[in-house]
């Protein structure tokens, strides 16, 4: 062998010759997981809970109060953190007491949007 033979060997005896792949999105290999549920370790499972690559996970239960924030902020119940977070910019910059000249209702408007927001994010949607 030569010195980039040698090289090449000792770098797959690493992995113990078994392929490999980048460990990021969108460059994962062949039946890699993306989806990872640690909820079932003791549970009927007797440990890891894998999805398939396209899992989805389970739809997120909607309680009054969370249904609320989000219509403050003209969003459907199922809308994901990044639509939250885009919805939140969108309607603080229209809403902001600067742009309508000291309006009270719009400054009302934005202390709802903030406070809304502030909800859903201690609601684990960030």
């Amino acid at each position: 062998m030569n010195q980039a033979e040698i090289e090449a060997y000792q770098r797959g005896n690493a992995t113990w010759h078994r392929p490999t792949w980048r460990f990021a999105p969108g460059h994962a290999g062949p039946g890699a997981v993306e989806w990872f549920d640690a909820t079932d370790v003791l549970g009927q499972g007797f440990g890891f809970a894998f999805e398939a690559k396209n899992h989805t996970p389970p739809a997120r239960s909607v309680d009054p109060a969370e249904r609320q924030a989000l219509a403050d902020l003209d969003l459907p119940p199922t809308a994901t953190w990044p639509e939250i977070k885009s919805r939140h910019k969108q309607l603080a910059k229209r809403y902001h007491p600067d742009v309508n000249g000291g309006d009270k209702q719009a400054e009302d408007r934005l202390k709802r949007i903030n406070r809304a927001y502030t909800y859903l994010m201690s609601c684990g949607y960030s």
